[in-house]
C-alpha cells in the first residue's frame, strides 16, 4: 500500500485516485535538542490539521500517541546537540502516562463525530 504524509495528499491522488489516503506519521512536534525549550503542542492546530485529513477519508498515524524514553544513546543527535531522552514528541499520553491538553481534545473531537459508530471510554484520572 502506498502511504504518504500529510501535506502530499494532492501528489498521492494525482498518481491514484483509486488509492486509500494514509497518513504514515502525522507529528504533532517535535524532539527536543538538550538544555533546549520544550512547547507542548497546540491541540487546536492539531484538530484543525487531523479534521482535514479526516474530512479526505484519510487513515491517521499519530507520531507519537504515547510517549516513551530512549535509554542509553538512542536519543541520537546533532553535532553538539544531543536529543533529549525523551520520546514524547508532543504525545497525548505522556512519557510517565500523564493524559494531556491534547488526549482531552482528541477525546472530545472522536466523542463529537457523528460518523462514528463506538464513542470513546472516559478519560482516566492521572496519578496524583
Amino acid at each position: 500500500m502506498t502511504v504518504i504524509n500529510f501535506y502530499q495528499f494532492l501528489l498521492l491522488l494525482h498518481v491514484s485516485k483509486a488509492c486509500p489516503i494514509v497518513t504514515s506519521e502525522y507529528w504533532v512536534d517535535w524532539f527536543t535538542i538538550w538544555g533546549g525549550h520544550y512547547n507542548s503542542p497546540d491541540p487546536s492546530r492539531v484538530l484543525d490539521n487531523i479534521n482535514h485529513m479526516y474530512s479526505k477519508n484519510a487513515s491517521i498515524n499519530i507520531y507519537m500517541i504515547i510517549g516513551g524514553t530512549n535509554f542509553a544513546f538512542m536519543n541520537g543527535g546533532g553535532v553538539n546537540q544531543p536529543i533529549t531522552t525523551s520520546y514524547d514528541y508532543g504525545a497525548a499520553i505522556s512519557e510517565n502516562g500523564e493524559i494531556t491538553p491534547l488526549y482531552r481534545a482528541l477525546h472530545a473531537w472522536i466523542q463529537n463525530l457523528t460518523d462514528w459508530p463506538q464513542k470513546p471510554l472516559a478519560i482516566p484520572s492521572n496519578n496524583p
